[in-house]
């Protein structure tokens, strides 16, 4: 007879302590991993964006303007994939926390995500990790975003900032003379 999915795992392990402890450290490792690896990339695009930048206004080139329009773009889709990688990271070294450390301590992954996100945002992870069904925890998960990265404001910012720079590209065609290529 096949365990129901929701069921918690059978950990064979001798020292379960161990187990934790290494699942606890692979999460907080692959996070500073993860989030090094997105700043990294953030920071390419924003080199890119300045170079283009700077290249197309020294030559009075708009159509340069108006590709580099779309790196802010690409720097939030970059931001919400990371986002989408990084969540399970931190959810499992929260549950961790909750289930193993003694309550009322300060621990480095909830202190972490309190101080630099919000308190309401741990506490929506928290309120997740105690689910019981597997399915519905997993629903929940997905659809939790960062707060910064994942809000619409940074979408609606990212793209007028692209569309700014779009029209300023036209704009400088149009009245200055600028050529496209």
């Amino acid at each position: 007879m096949k365990k129901p999915i929701d069921s918690k795992p059978d950990i064979r392990i001798d020292n379960q302590s161990e187990f934790v402890n290494i699942q606890i450290n692979q999460a907080l490792e692959t996070y500073r991993n993860q989030f090094n690896l997105s700043v990294q990339a953030l920071t390419v695009f924003v080199v890119a964006n300045v170079t283009i930048l700077g290249y197309a206004i020294s030559n009075q080139i708009a159509g340069l303007l108006l590709v580099d329009a779309l790196i802010p773009l690409l720097m939030t889709f970059v931001a919400r994939a990371a986002d989408k990688f990084m969540l399970p990271v931190v959810y499992v070294g929260i549950s961790l926390e909750m289930k193993y450390g003694r309550p009322n301590t300060d621990w480095l992954a909830s202190t972490f995500v309190t101080n630099t996100l919000s308190i309401q945002y741990i506490k929506r992870i928290r309120e997740i990790s105690e689910i019981d069904n597997y399915e519905e925890r997993t629903e929940k998960l997905k659809k939790l975003r960062i707060p910064m990265i994942g809000s619409k404001s940074v979408l609606i910012f990212s793209l007028l900032v692209s569309l700014g720079q779009a029209l300023i590209s036209l704009w400088l065609n149009q009245f200055f003379g600028w050529r496209f290529f």
